[in-house]
């Protein structure tokens, strides 16, 4: 909601390969870019 074209948008947990790649698709419509960086520990 709160972001906006050319942002990115960091996911920095262990989300699925599915969720990313839906979360890609529709960030991507608005502009936005994903940058999947799980972290564990």
């Amino acid at each position: 909601e709160g972001l906006t074209e050319g942002k990115v948008f960091l996911d920095l947990s262990t989300s699925s390969p599915a969720l990313i790649r839906d979360i890609y698709a529709k960030f991507a419509e608005r502009g936005i870019h994903v940058l999947d960086a799980p972290v564990s520990g």
